[in-house]
């Protein structure tokens, strides 16, 4: 726009056909003097940027919030598919392709949308300055329009090709280096304890090699097509002026108008072949995102109208279920009336984690049934049932955050008194008063700050502060001394209420403190005190 302005005012170089409609526009508004006229024209071409400024600022946010909608929910579906999903399918997802997805691979997802936003700002762009060429020179446009399509033709198969070669294996080789790194991670001390730390350095190397190989061909062949873009516009560009000055006999004062709008259209058109390799660069993130989403989605029960759980005992009947390995349960048939305290032992292996997870609902029964007050444990009942449920495990999980928030995830409502209470119920009060903060005190990574018995005691006050119908012990105590367990075990069985607890332990001394005791081996209860031989229908 300026240079045809400059035309105007000047009176140099001006008659082309773009001179002679900016020169009419002031005389419309009664701007005759040279000095309105110029000032006019500087005028509309200020508001002209400052509505492009305006429109521009929009797109981008309009943009950036449909990317951040777009992202927030491919991560929303994942999570809630995994959540939905049965645990027997949850838990062969690994973790290190959840913790990619959720991570590098959501930038992709971003990236991905980017290029097709920016893809569709270069068609816009391209199709607003060609109609503008077009408006002023129509044949030079058409040629010129003409050798960009030419040019996008042969390079866009070569920029798609590449892309996705690229993203698939950058996925991919993502995804296996959050696994290494994790295990590594994972396992830091004893690598350090055992001098195998370079072992994981060695695997490490070797992926990153296979990587920068691979990667390396792929941007030798993207760097071939972009030096030959590069040379294009030139090689354009000359022929283009060759052709306006001696075929169309084109003004020098309309050439340099025409030459710079399709200066301009050489970016776009550049940046559009760029958006193509951009999106299915990172297209694979999508389907990496929607695939795990769908196979989950398929294998989740139906939505059943949900049931309270009745009062009344829990019962097995004739229960089994097989892993894939073989290890499991076979024919397990047991009472656990309301308030009973069961300890379950045996060899590591005999099934006891089994017969956790079916009292969980987290597997179901290949066989037999599990009922509650005389209804049987289904996808109706189970979401009552778990709300009732506390689970503590060996290992129990703790974040890096306060010991109040530790306490209250789930999102667990207690009041201070309340929480106290639990606290002392599990033994660790004093300690909690003792820290720097208290209950505000942030404990570390898996609850580092503290020791493992301290770590049991935290997720057992975590456990009666969901006032459980049911709780689980599986390994729950086994990090603190026998003195200490039999404190705490002394206080479990006092409560009143006190829940239906069932409680797997190795220790004597702990299941000491059980109202009843069976002993599973190779997948069948051996012993019990209320177990009958031969008809179990009343045990």
């Amino acid at each position: 726009m300026l240079i045809p302005i400059l035309h105007v005012a000047t009176g140099i170089g001006g008659g082309g056909r773009l001179e002679t409609w900016l020169a009419r526009i002031p005389t419309m508004f009664g701007a005759v003097t040279p000095a309105a006229q110029l000032a006019m024209l500087l005028g509309g071409f200020v508001i002209v940027m400052l509505l492009r400024a305006a429109v521009l600022y929009a797109r981008d946010a309009l943009i950036d919030d449909l990317q951040g909608d777009f992202v927030a929910r491919q991560r929303s579906d994942l999570l809630g598919a995994l959540a939905r999903a049965p645990w027997s399918r949850a838990a062969r997802v690994p973790r290190a392709t959840i913790l990619t997805l959720l991570g590098t691979e959501s930038g992709r997802v971003r990236a991905a949308l980017v290029a097709v936003a920016q893809g569709a700002i270069a068609l816009a762009s391209l199709l607003v300055h060609g109609l503008l060429a077009l408006a002023l020179a129509p044949k030079m446009a058409l040629a010129a329009l003409a050798i960009g399509l030419l040019a996008s033709v042969a390079s866009l198969p070569g920029f798609a090709r590449t892309g996705r070669e690229e993203g698939t294996g950058t996925g991919r080789v993502g995804t296996y280096l959050t696994a290494i790194a994790g295990n590594f991670l994972a396992g830091l001390k004893p690598a350090y304890a055992e001098n195998v730390r370079l072992a994981f350095l060695h695997e490490f190397d070797g992926i990153e090699a296979e990587m920068r190989d691979s990667g390396r061909r792929r941007r030798r062949a993207r760097m071939r097509i972009a030096l030959a873009m590069g040379l294009f516009p030139a090689i354009a560009g000359a022929g283009l002026i060759w052709f306006g000055l001696e075929e169309l006999a084109l003004s020098p004062a309309l050439l340099i108008p025409i030459l710079f709008i399709l200066a301009r259209m050489s970016h776009p058109l550049s940046r559009l072949n760029l958006s193509v390799r951009q999106f299915f660069l990172n297209a694979p993130a999508i389907e990496a995102f929607r695939s795990l989403a769908a196979d989950l989605v398929a294998v989740s029960p139906p939505v059943s109208p949900h049931r309270p759980v009745p009062e009344g005992p829990i019962a097995f009947r004739d229960v089994g279920f097989r892993h894939p390995g073989g290890e499991g349960l076979t024919g397990v048939t047991l009472t656990l009336p309301p308030g009973s305290f069961l300890g379950v032992k045996g060899a590591s292996g005999a099934g006891k984690t089994t017969l956790v997870d079916l009292l969980a609902g987290i597997l179901r029964p290949r066989q037999g049934e599990i009922t509650v007050g005389g209804e049987p444990l289904d996808e109706a009942l189970l979401p009552a049932w778990r709300d009732g449920l506390a689970y503590v495990m060996q290992d129990p999980l703790l974040f890096h955050a306060t010991v109040r928030a530790n306490l209250l995830w789930g999102g667990l409502i207690a009041d201070e008194r309340e929480i106290v209470e639990a606290l002392e119920l599990s033994g660790i009060a004093s300690l909690v008063a003792q820290l720097p903060e208290g209950l505000d005190t942030v404990i570390g990574e898996g609850g580092l700050a503290l020791s493992g018995g301290e770590r049991q005691r935290l997720a057992i006050a975590r456990a009666l502060l969901r006032r459980p119908r049911l709780l689980i012990l599986d390994e729950a105590t086994n990090a603190i001394d026998i003195a200490a367990e039999a404190v705490l075990l002394k206080r479990l069985s006092a409560l009143d209420p006190r829940p239906t607890i069932m409680m797997v332990a190795h220790r004597t001394e702990s299941l000491a403190w059980c109202d009843r005791h069976i002993t599973i081996a190779d997948g069948r209860v051996v012993s019990d005190a209320l177990y009958e031989e031969p008809d179990h229908s009343d045990a």
